[in-house]
């Protein structure tokens, strides 16, 4: 009895951490927002402050720079306002940050040194470079009616093919 209670219990356990797996491996559906904080001159600013709000939920994410300037979030999809901050620079805000699935937003902020605080907002969509990872291309009608497809004739596909 003991033992197969002990049996069940570690099949149980076995099962709920294979699941728990499948789950998070699922988890996918992400988009990333990325990007380098310089100075003025260019000079990467290591350790600033990078907050990520997404607008429909609220919910914020804040990363820090590493020691080359970069910055990566990985977030679900949706609008975002990124904040960029550090002492001794005003901090800068761009809003209105699109993210989609399998999309990385590339976003750097140009800090300027500043002894107040002042926030810059960013308001131009052109500040920022979208970099897509899957490939899609648009066909024309032409080729959408030259391509064999199951349930046309051979001899169809042929016949238009020598047409060419």
């Amino acid at each position: 009895m003991r033992t197969t209670r002990a049996t069940h219990f570690f099949a149980c356990l076995l099962i709920a951490v294979a699941s728990a797996s499948l789950m998070f491996a699922q988890g996918g559906a992400t988009g990333t927002i990325l990007g380098t904080v310089t100075d003025q001159s260019g000079a990467v600013v290591p350790n600033a402050t990078v907050q990520i709000m997404n607008v429909g939920t609220a919910i914020t994410q804040q990363v820090r720079t590493t020691g080359s300037g970069d910055y990566s979030a990985p977030l679900p999809p949706g609008t975002y306002q990124v904040k960029a901050s550090k002492t001794g620079f005003s901090t800068l805000l761009q809003k209105d940050v699109e993210v989609s699935v399998g999309q990385a937003v590339n976003l750097n902020f140009p800090m300027k040194v500043s002894s107040t605080s002042e926030v810059v907002t960013v308001t131009a969509t052109s500040a920022f470079d979208v970099e897509k990872t899957e490939s899609s291309s648009t066909i024309n009608e032409r080729t959408v009616e030259e391509v064999p497809t199951l349930g046309r004739k051979f001899e169809e596909s042929r016949s238009r093919w020598d047409r060419c």
